[in-house]
């Protein structure tokens, strides 16, 4: 039994549409998550780190600044900005997929 032309469009579509609205949506929460840190980095001077359990099971989190923990801020400090260029990359592709789409010219079969 042969597929119908029509249903294989739709099909093709849907999917356009979904990886495109999953993607985007992807990009911009890895983007907005870099971002925030860095951003808090600046307005603090301190990332926000989780430091374990305490007393009655209560999780606890420390800012950590360069002065306090040199090793532990240069890292993290890097994984936020790693997290953040790669949100902006996995952005910038989505922008330049929607261009492609946007000037690809759709073939005629009149010629």
């Amino acid at each position: 039994m042969a597929k119908s032309p029509i249903m294989t469009g739709c099909l093709t579509i849907i999917k356009s549409i979904v990886h495109f609205v999953g993607g985007w949506g992807a990009s911009v929460l890895v983007a907005w998550v870099g971002l925030f840190a860095l951003y808090k980095w600046y307005v603090t001077g301190g990332l926000l780190v989780y430091a374990g359990r305490g007393i009655n099971n209560i999780r606890q989190y420390q800012i950590i600044t360069y002065e306090t923990h040199p090793l532990g801020f240069i890292a993290l400090f890097a994984v936020c900005v790693m997290i953040a260029a790669f949100g902006l990359a996995l952005c910038a592709g989505q922008l330049l997929a929607i261009r492609r789409w946007w000037l690809s010219k759709p073939k005629s079969g009149r010629e």
